[in-house]
Formats: structure tokens, sequence, C-alpha cells
């Protein structure tokens, strides 16, 4: 089995990645939100600042029979990377995945990398013996948080939305929301990176090794460019202070056109400017925006932690149904592994 980087130019190649990358990860969920070819090529193609993306294939008498995917951080957590393997159903069983999850943690091993993580998507009924976290923990990694995926359909009731806002109103008369469509202007850069952050720390993360963001204004502008390039846009809420500082946020990417689904990025409120209902509203004005700016799309997808009952609440009062589980396994290089592994 020969096993390489996947070439960005290759068009033909890059429409077989995506082909295998889709075929697995809509195995057991056919609806699942995947990543275009568009996305992907994007990504693969640039060279951003403050992370990476890898992605590779694993090939036999010339065809392609599975894909791998690896993304580290080069400003925030330097010691971490994050790793897929996808195989499609017509080559399970043959050892394709081992073969690619052995090469890509030796990948990660040549960059430095000693925490290792990824995530397994698979229906909230297999919860404890889906083959995905047999697979993830035969190669060392173990469950070390559980996240719930959610789904809200497109539109949500005005008189709903309006409800909720005027709920939350009442407890932060003295906050303004700011809505964002697009990138984040460069007022508001600085406040933005500030709050987000905190997010690794803040949202539960069970046993996830994690540290403290370390984004940058000329990061997030990179980001942005990237976001663009993809035919995606974002589209972003801040709450601010009496002194226009922001103190919360919540930010969602919208696919392309001809795609259904908003992925939603990040809701997070600064520890001083809790009990002030900030998450309510800046989600509500969230949804409004998106409805308002891109009535075509159906749903939005999110994840949070099972023991982030604040966020679940919120997402369940907007309407938002659980539709899969989100594991998130790691598994820990230490001396000898990344001398030998």
């Amino acid at each position: 089995m020969d096993i390489r980087p996947v070439d960005p130019s290759n068009l033909a190649e890059m429409r077989v990645f995506q082909d295998r990358y889709e075929q697995a990860v809509r195995a057991d969920l056919p609806g699942a939100s995947v990543y275009t070819l568009e996305d992907t090529i994007a990504m693969l193609s640039r060279t951003p600042l403050g992370w990476f993306y890898r992605a590779y294939a694993a090939f036999e008498d010339g065809s392609m029979v599975g894909s791998g995917f690896i993304v580290a951080n080069t400003g925030d957590d330097v010691r971490s990377a994050k790793l897929w393997v996808w195989v499609p159903p017509a080559e399970s069983c043959r050892g394709v995945g081992t073969a690619l999850a052995e090469f890509l943690v030796r990948e990660c091993r040549q960059l430095g990398r000693s925490v290792l993580q990824s995530t397994a998507t698979y229906p909230i009924e297999q919860r404890d013996d889906h083959r995905y976290r047999g697979f993830a923990e035969r190669h060392g990694f173990v469950l070390a948080n559980t996240q719930v995926e959610r789904r809200l359909g497109l539109p949500v009731p005005a008189d709903l939305l309006a409800s909720l806002a005027r709920e939350a109103a009442d407890s932060h008369r003295d906050y303004r929301l700011r809505t964002v469509v697009g990138p984040i202007p460069g007022d508001l850069a600085q406040g933005y990176c500030d709050v987000h952050n905190r997010l690794a720390l803040d949202a539960p993360g069970g046993d996830l090794q994690v540290e403290r963001g370390r984004r940058t204004p000329a990061m997030l502008a990179d980001q942005d460019e990237e976001i663009c390039e993809q035919g995606r846009t974002r589209v972003t809420v801040v709450a601010l202070d009496a002194a226009a500082n922001v103190v919360a946020l919540s930010c969602a990417v919208v696919t392309a056109p001809g795609q259904p689904h908003v992925d939603q990025w990040a809701t997070i409120v600064t520890p001083d400017h809790r009990s002030r209902r900030l998450g309510l509203a800046v989600k509500v004005a969230l949804t409004q925006a998106i409805q308002q700016r891109f009535p075509e799309k159906r749903f939005v997808t999110t994840t949070n932690a099972e023991t982030n009952a604040h966020m679940v609440a919120i997402n369940e009062a907007l309407g938002f149904q659980c539709s899969a589980l989100v594991g998130e396994f790691q598994r820990i290089l230490h001396g000898d592994d990344l001398a030998t592994s």
C-alpha cells in the first residue's frame, strides 16, 4: 500500500479524495454535513497563518482506497495535532484504516506533536459500541470527551426569536449587540480574538489537553480570506459593554451557494459578564441574521459537550434537536512513542 500527500492542483485526484471522504463520513449518517471539494482545495492550496493542513491518500494498484488529514496549530498549542482517517465502506476491514492511522501518527511524531486528537461522529444509539470508537481505542486513542451534535431547522419562527430576544434583553440593557456579515472589521478584531482565545479553556472539554488560544488579528484576517476563497461567509454577533469592549460573541459560517447548512463555530461570554443572558442574546441575533441574509439555508449544526448545561439549554430553547454523537479521542505520545512510533 502506498500512502502519500494528495496534490490540491490535481483536480481529478481531489475529486476521488472527496468521494472517498464523503462515503466514509456518510456510511452511518447519510445526512452528515461535509466539507466540499472547494473547501478542501482552498485549505490545501494556501499557507495560512497560525496553522497548517496536510491531506494524504492510500493507494492500492493505483486506486485510492482511503484518505487522511492532519490539522495543527503553529501559533496556538504547538504540542497538539488533530488527525482523521476515512475509509469508504467498500474498502473497510482490509487494513486500510490501520495503515493510514499508523502513517498519520508517525507524521505527527515527526512534526514534534505529542498530543494527538481526533473526532468521530456516529449515531446516538451506538454510543458505547460503534466501530469508530473501537478503531480509535485499538490505536491507542481514548475517549476524552463526548459532544452532542444538534441541528436547528430553518427558518425558526420569527415570533419565537422575538420572544427569546425580549426575554434576554431585560438582563443586559447596558450592552449593545453588533452583527457582522463577512470578515471581522479591524475595530472588532482584537476584542474578538481576546474573547475567542478563551474558548478552549472555558468550554467543557473532559480530559482533553488544551491551552488558551493565541489568535491574533492577522491570523483572524487570514482565516477570513480562506473562508472567502471557499465561497463561505462568516456571520458574527458580538456583545459590547458600555466601554465598547467585546465581551461575548457567537459566530457561524454559512456554506457556499448550493449547500443547505450553516456551521455554528463558537458562542462564548467572558466570565465577568455572565448571568446577563448574553449567550442567549447573541445566539438569537445570529439566527435572525442568518435567516434574513441567507433564506435558502435549511439548517444549522452545532456541537456542545454533554456537560455544557447552559449552552445546551440555550440551544434547546431555540429548537435544536440532537442528531448524532461526536466522540473526541486523544492519544498522548510519551518519550518512547516519540522515539519509536
